[in-house]
């Protein structure tokens, strides 16, 4: 089984995801909506003063988790790479889908006229790793570096 294919799957069903980020050792972890685009890089919108934006400002490794079953077969998705905001004007395309995903009706033309708090943001992941016990009973740690 392709490890890049199934993680890609299970990223592009999903709506929610944990981020965690840390500034002066300090870890914090917290809930996202996102999407996941063919590269696997992920974006979610948050306001910039938010403690996890400012975490990625002091510094952007950070980590993400995505749980596909919570109950037997587990299988989850886990995440490492770099965060980084980015501007909406240069993304419009991952606005508009973005939008459709989340069910956000005026989203990106709020988003383009600045008439919301909220800043675009993308993780670029480093490694992919996925937990899973109904494709790999035998060996359900599965690892996938772009």
């Amino acid at each position: 089984m392709d490890i890049k294919q199934l993680a890609k799957e299970h990223l592009s069903d999903l709506l929610v995801m944990q981020l965690a980020t840390s500034k002066d050792n300090q870890p914090w972890i917290c809930n996202v909506h996102f999407l996941a685009d063919d590269d696997m890089n992920l974006y979610w919108m948050s306001e910039p003063d938010s403690r996890h934006s400012e975490d990625i400002v002091a510094n952007p490794r950070v980590a993400a988790a995505v749980a596909v079953s919570t109950e037997m077969p587990l299988i989850g998705v886990q995440i490492e790479g770099d965060a980084e905001q980015l501007e909406f004007a240069d993304h419009q395309d991952i606005l508009r889908k973005y939008a459709t995903r989340h069910n956000r009706d005026g989203f990106v033309e709020k988003a383009l006229n600045g008439a919301m708090p909220f800043k675009l943001y993308r993780l670029t992941p480093r490694l992919i790793s996925i937990f899973d016990l109904k494709n790999f009973p035998k060996s359900p740690k599965q690892e996938w570096r772009p």
